[in-house]
C-alpha cells in the first residue's frame, strides 16, 4: 500500500520534518526537549517519537510508520441515496473495515421481531480457517455488567434488597461501607478504589472472592458517594458477592436460573464454562498483516459479575426484548433502570442501573460496550424495538477505538444521523 505523508508542525522552537514512503521515513529533522511526544499527522494519524537525551543532546532513538488509520468517508445525511436501504447503504461501510482473510465481524439489526440486516464476514479461527458465522459465541465483556445489576433490580423487586441499603449491611468493613448504597454502586459513583490495583492482587490464579474482598478492606475509600462518576469493575464485583449471599446461590446458577432461561438464551455461558471453547470466536492483535491470538495475564474467573459471560447476536437480541417486555423487570423496574441518575450536586450522568443510556430521534436508548477478547458494541431503542449489536473480533494497533468508530458509523446510517451524542461526547461522523 502506498502511504506518503510530510509532517510540518509548527511547534516552534521545536522542528520535526518528515516524510513517510512505503514504511521508511525519509528528510528528518527533528530538534526539540522533549523525551516523548505525539505529532499531528496529514490526516488524522499520529506517530509517536521516542527522543533520548545524551549529555545535553536530543537524539532521535526510535521512530515507527504506522499505518494510516482506515476510516470509512460517506454520507449520512437522511437524503442520502441509499437511506433506508441497509445492504447499499451498510455493506460499503463494512466492507471498508472487515476483509476474508482476517478476524472479522457480525452485524445484526432487528426491528419488531424482525430480521431487518445482517453481515458476517472475516473468520472467527484463523488457524483453522473458520468463517464466521451468526451461531458463534464470543464474549461480552463488560456487558456482562448488566447481567449482575438486573440480578440485584430482581432481588430489589422480591422484597431481599433496596437501593438505599448500605453496603455495610451485605459485607462488613469495606471502605465507606456504611455510606455506601446499593445505587451507588451499580451506577459507579461509590468511591471503592480499583481493587487490581491493591499489591497483593493475584489476577493470575482462580478468583477467591473472600480474599480479594479482604485486599478490599486494606484499601481506602477515594471519594464520597454520589460525588464523582468512576467506571470501573470493583462495584460489580462487591454487587456479585451481594447477589450470592443475598440469593443463597452462586452468581453463575442465579444468572442462568432467573435471566438466561426466561429470555430463551439457550446459547449463552460463561468463560470459565469448560463447554464453550470449540464454538467461540477467537480474538487477534492485529499489527499489519500479522496476527496473534489476544491474550491476557489473568483468570477468566476473575471477570465473574463484571465481564464474564459469552453469548451470541441472537442470544443479545432475546436480552433486549426480555428487558423490555417485562419478562426480566416489571416494566416500572426496567424504566427506572434505564433512566439517567445524577451526582449530590444534580450533574446527570448517562448512566443508568447496569445500561449507558441516550436520547435518540426524542427515545430513551440504551447502548454498552464490552471488550476483552473481542469488541461487542449493542443500541437499542425500546420504543422501537430496534436493536443493533456488532461483533469484532480483531484489535487494530494503534487504533484501539475502532469499534466504537465502526459502530457510531453505523447508528448515523440506520438513524439517519451525522452527529450523535455517545461516550460522553457529542460526535461528528463527518468528522471521524
Amino acid at each position: 500500500m502506498q502511504r506518503d505523508w510530510r509532517i510540518s508542525p509548527n511547534v516552534s522552537p521545536d522542528t520535526l520534518m518528515v516524510e513517510c514512503k512505503n514504511d521508511q521515513f525519509t528528510n528528518v529533522v527533528f530538534i526539540t526537549d522533549k523525551k516523548k511526544q505525539l505529532f499531528q499527522v496529514s490526516g488524522q494519524d499520529l506517530i509517536q517519537f521516542n527522543i533520548l537525551m545524551d549529555d545535553g543532546l536530543s537524539a532521535l532513538t526510535a521512530i515507527k510508520c504506522i499505518k494510516p488509520r482506515t476510516r470509512y468517508k460517506g454520507d449520512y445525511s437522511p437524503e442520502r441515496q441509499n437511506a433506508g436501504n441497509y445492504q447499499k447503504d451498510l455493506v460499503p461501510l463494512l466492507d471498508t473495515y472487515f476483509s476474508d482473510d482476517r478476524a472479522g465481524a457480525t452485524l445484526t439489526i432487528w426491528k419488531k421481531g424482525q430480521l431487518n440486516f445482517k453481515y458476517s464476514k472475516g473468520l472467527a479461527n484463523i488457524e483453522a480457517s473458520v468463517v464466521r458465522n451468526f451461531q458463534q459465541l464470543f464474549d461480552i465483556a463488560s456487558i456482562s455488567k448488566e447481567f449482575t445489576a438486573m440480578s440485584i433490580l430482581q432481588l430489589v423487586e422480591a422484597g431481599k434488597i433496596k437501593l438505599e441499603d448500605t453496603l455495610e449491611i451485605y459485607i462488613k468493613g469495606l471502605p465507606n461501607g456504611k455510606n455506601i448504597t446499593i445505587h451507588h454502586l451499580l451506577t459507579h459513583t461509590h468511591g471503592l478504589p480499583d481493587v487490581m490495583q491493591s499489591e497483593e492482587f493475584d489476577g493470575i490464579s482462580p478468583q477467591n472472592k473472600e480474599k480479594t474482598l479482604n485486599w478490599l478492606r486494606n484499601m481506602k475509600s477515594q471519594f464520597e458517594p454520589g460525588e464523582k462518576y468512576e467506571y470501573g469493575n470493583t462495584a460489580y464485583f462487591v454487587l456479585s458477592v451481594i447477589v450470592e449471599r443475598v440469593s443463597e446461590q452462586n452468581l453463575k446458577s442465579y444468572i442462568r436460573n432467573n435471566l438466561f432461561m426466561p429470555a430463551k438464551m439457550k446459547d449463552s455461558h460463561f468463560l470459565t464454562d469448560s463447554n464453550i471453547n470449540v464454538e467461540r470466536v477467537t480474538g487477534y492483535n492485529e499489527n499489519n498483516d500479522i496476527s496473534t491470538i489476544r491474550k491476557f495475564d489473568f483468570h477468566d474467573s476473575q471477570a465473574s459479575g463484571t465481564g464474564d459471560i459469552v453469548s451470541t447476536a441472537n442470544d443479545l437480541i432475546k436480552w433486549h426484548r426480555a428487558l423490555s417486555n417485562g419478562t426480566i423487570l416489571s416494566k416500572k423496574m426496567f424504566e427506572m433502570a434505564l433512566a439517567p441518575k445524577y451526582l449530590n450536586d444534580g450533574t446527570k450522568i448517562d448512566r443508568g442501573y447496569g445500561f449507558a443510556h441516550g436520547i435518540f430521534q426524542n427515545q430513551n436508548a440504551i447502548h454498552n460496550t464490552g471488550d476483552l477478547y473481542t469488541h461487542t458494541r449493542y443500541f437499542y431503542i425500546p420504543d422501537q424495538d430496534l436493536s443493533i449489536v456488532l461483533n469484532m473480533n480483531g484489535s487494530i494497533e494503534n487504533d484501539g477505538g475502532l469499534a466504537s468508530i465502526v459502530f457510531m458509523q453505523i447508528i448515523g446510517k440506520v438513524l439517519n444521523q451525522q452527529t450523535l451524542q455517545m461516550f460522553d461526547e457529542v460526535v461528528d461522523l463527518n468528522k471521524l
